[in-house]
């Protein structure tokens, strides 16, 4: 993993943990992985006003946030799997468009 894009993951666990509802202790990045320790809420730990807060703030000011809203999203924004996945999968996107660039330019030549 490049300067860039391990940047990029400390920037990402950031905007992440304004939403999620896990606490980021401790992550090291590794050149092609990395660790994470982190602390879970549970889901009944949170009042539904925390989520609607949060849930303000991620949608325009014009949204009806339901009851179904917030069931939903207290689910997701309490599983530590969700979280690493999404991180995952932006990071890869990232990546790959990064490593796709570099291809395009002839600067790198081929990556898999």
């Amino acid at each position: 993993m490049e300067a860039a894009e391990k940047d990029y993951l400390l920037g990402l666990v950031r905007r992440l943990s304004r939403f999620y509802f896990v606490d980021v202790l401790e992550f090291c990045v590794m050149s092609n992985h990395v660790h994470w320790v982190g602390r879970v809420y549970p889901e009944n730990h949170l009042s539904n006003e925390e989520i609607r807060e949060r849930l303000k703030s991620w949608f325009p000011e014009d949204r009806v946030i339901t009851d179904q809203d917030i069931g939903r999203f207290r689910t997701r924004w309490t599983s530590l799997s969700n979280f690493i996945k999404i991180s995952s999968r932006d990071l890869l996107a990232t990546t790959t468009t990064a490593i796709t660039m570099k291809d395009s330019s002839g600067v790198h030549g081929s990556k898999v």
